[in-house]
């Protein structure tokens, strides 16, 4: 998977999407998806997320993500430049999110009112409607990162672990191990697990079959078979990717060759 760079400028986007599917990219903005109804697996920095009606997610500025939808969606996607708010941007200098999945805001009174309210006024077409969005935007980050867990963001290993991400990305379709990892990077089975306990809150096997799996959804899309996809995402048996592919999805590949919505690359915002 080739990871891209969406250069944009410092307005802010927003619109609805019929479908959330991206590759790999990243951006010098924040990206705030809200889900109406659908599912969807999200990928940030090489950790999978289930996303569902009614969940918030933020992608932080440089963050590389993707998409894979996993049933037909209605969302909302809001892109927001990392300089609307000069406090936001120093917090993460030193911190990121543990998770950037904020389950349910529907049930949460302040966040649903605001994402409303925001909704309406950018599907209206009153004077000053951009400037308003902009306000919301910006109370809708702080309420989200309020009731996000933070971590440590661990200067030293930083670019370390993002190269490992990087190598992993690029090359999840053939055997991966601790082994294989240790001696890529001279680094030893446990520091190259703590990199990902720490960075991610997940083990390395977790988060190399969730990469396997985006890739699985993508292939099945276009119309591979079961076997197919499981060979060319990387997997040694049909058993342990039907498995790993329910684990991640809560479908078997069969039921999701076929649900998977259509892809739809528009971008209205």
């Amino acid at each position: 998977m080739k990871v891209f760079v969406e250069n944009r400028d410092r307005r802010v986007y927003g619109g609805r999407r019929t479908a959330l599917e991206v590759g790999p990219h990243y951006h010098s903005h924040y990206e705030i998806i809200y889900v109406k109804q659908g599912h969807s697996l999200i990928s940030i920095d090489g950790c999978v997320y289930p996303i569902r009606s009614g969940d918030l997610v933020i992608a932080l500025p440089y963050q590389v993500h993707h998409i894979q939808d996993l049933t037909p969606c209605d969302s909302y996607l809001f892109i927001v430049p990392d300089n609307i708010c000069e406090e936001f941007r120093s917090v993460f200098s030193q911190s990121v999110p543990v998770s950037p999945v904020l389950h349910k805001v529907d049930e949460q009174k302040d966040l649903s009112r605001l994402l409303k309210v925001a909704i309406d006024t950018l599907e209206s077409d009153q004077p000053f409607s951009g400037e308003m969005v902009k306000g919301f935007l910006i109370v809708i980050l702080g309420l989200a990162f309020r009731q996000m867990e933070f971590i440590a963001n661990l200067k030293d290993n930083t670019d370390t672990f993002r190269q490992i991400v990087k190598f992993c990305t690029e090359n999840f379709d053939q055997p991966l191990s601790l082994e294989r990892l240790s001696e890529q990077f001279f680094l030893s089975r446990y520091q190259i697990s703590r990199l990902f306990s720490q960075n991610l809150g997940m083990s390395f096997p977790r988060f190399l079959s969730g990469i396997r799996i985006m890739e699985a959804c993508r292939l099945l899309r276009s119309g591979a078979s079961i076997t197919d996809a499981s060979l060319g995402s990387g997997f040694a048996t049909i058993r342990s990717f039907n498995r790993c592919f329910l684990e991640q999805t809560g479908m078997t590949p069969k039921e999701y060759k076929h649900t998977a919505p259509v892809a739809d690359h528009s971008r209205v915002l």
